[in-house]
């Protein structure tokens, strides 16, 4: 970054009580930035409650303004959108004034195919939309080092590659919602430096999400990512991230997963945690999963048998998620089976060698296997085949 930016964005501000400036330097302190505002209210144990927010800091992440836009409102920082022409599927920019700080690039509901190259020739800008055109590729908008937020909503990008914001510590807000998106690759998030605090990725077509896209090592807080409505019903881990007892994994924020196709719960263990109690470093994260087609049997056991962790989870009043099968458990509240786990059963089939008109069932709380024969009452035999389970009951 060129010295002139850097001084741009050390700008003092005269302060008209509407921010905090001891927030500010702990914002400034936590990210490595100087340009970020916080609201006055995120010192007010008041509005933090009323906004559901843990503490202060994760206030300011989600409502901190950056300087140009204060400096625009309070002392007259110019701020300047671009001409743009369109030829054939390519934008050419005009400045209209050269007398400005920093640029704006607005350009929606038109044909481009690509972020044009031009922008690079321009340090400065900081906001960009380009929200429904036909955009596929954007590898090329890290030589913008100070940009602020990238709106490409509704354009055509089928995937995120996991460094394609290197570099980019100042981008705090990105919307790439009602693209074309199906994978997000591995670490996208989990190494991500800076202070991405808004990241859109609804209305995709995701059908999984890796683990390490789920947590963050380096960055201490974000305020939301959105994975709503896209076609997700499995986390995976195919490089066999462990979770560690040494690792940081901060405050985080909340992830958005509702309306999507999860149905069974997460197997711990496959997805990183072969101790359960390690999901307790990531308390202060909201993981919401409402309005999935959850079903309630044996696989959600492992959940709700250990307190201490299903209410690291389920502390939070948005994620009072529901049944969604079978029939008898229909919109019951998940987290009610922590009362009667018992009711936590897997039907076993007869191709699971359950006897011919035996109900057969595992349940996970009492550690065993029920087959229920007393509806076969036209023969006193012992069944010839019996599930492969242990600690079968008759």
């Amino acid at each position: 970054m060129s010295e002139l930016c850097i001084a741009l964005l050390m700008v003092v501000l005269c302060y008209n009580g509407s921010f905090s400036e001891n927030l500010d330097e702990q914002l400034g302190m936590l990210f490595n930035r100087s340009d970020l505002r916080c609201p006055k209210e995120c010192e007010t144990q008041d509005f933090l409650n009323k906004m559901r927010f843990e503490d202060s800091m994760e206030c300011c992440t989600c409502a901190a303004e950056s300087l140009w836009v204060v400096e625009g409102k309070q002392n007259g920082t110019k701020v300047e959108h671009f001409d743009v022409l369109f030829v054939k599927n390519y934008i050419e920019l005009k400045v209209k004034d050269h007398d400005v700080n920093f640029y704006n690039l607005i350009y929606t509901y038109g044909n481009i195919t690509d972020i044009p190259s031009s922008v690079c020739n321009f340090s400065t800008i900081v906001y960009i939309d380009l929200s429904f055109n036909e955009i596929k590729d954007i590898r090329n908008i890290a030589c913008l080092s100070i940009l602020d937020t990238l709106l490409l909503a509704g354009n055509k990008i089928q995937s995120l590659i996991a460094d394609v914001f290197h570099g980019m510590k100042y981008l705090r807000r990105v919307d790439v919602s009602f693209n074309q998106i199906t994978k997000l690759e591995p670490t996208f998030f989990l190494y991500m430096e800076g202070s991405m605090f808004h990241f859109d990725l609804s209305y995709n077509n995701m059908s999984e999400i890796d683990v390490t896209n789920m947590v963050r090592l380096r960055q201490k807080y974000f305020c939301v990512v959105n994975f709503s409505h896209n076609v997700l019903n499995e986390i995976t881990n195919p490089s066999n991230f462990l979770f560690q007892r040494e690792q940081d994994f901060g405050h985080g924020g909340y992830l958005d997963f509702t309306y999507n196709n999860f149905s069974h719960f997460f197997n711990f263990e496959k997805i990183g945690f072969h101790d359960l109690q390690l999901f307790g470093k990531m308390q202060f994260y909201s993981f919401d999963f409402q309005h999935n087609n959850w079903i309630c049997d044996c696989k959600f056991y492992p959940f709700v048998s250990q307190a201490t962790l299903s209410s690291y989870i389920l502390h939070a009043s948005h994620v009072n998620f529901k049944c969604n099968r079978p029939p008898q458990f229909k919109n019951k509240i998940i987290k009610n089976f922590r009362n009667d786990p018992d009711l936590l059963i897997c039907n076993i089939s007869m191709s699971a060698r359950c006897p011919h008109k035996c109900h057969c069932f595992y349940q996970p709380s009492r550690n065993q296997t029920v087959v229920n024969c007393r509806a076969k009452l036209s023969s006193k035999r012992f069944p010839l085949v019996l599930p492969e389970y242990q600690r079968t009951w008759l």
